[in-house]
């Protein structure tokens, strides 16, 4: 069971990796 800062921040990751690969 994921609490919900758990869950941000695994989101956070996975919006980071992609706007990453997005910008480059």
């Amino acid at each position: 069971i994921l609490t919900i800062g758990q869950m941000q921040g695994k989101f956070q990751m996975v919006v980071v990796r992609y706007t990453g690969h997005a910008i480059q």
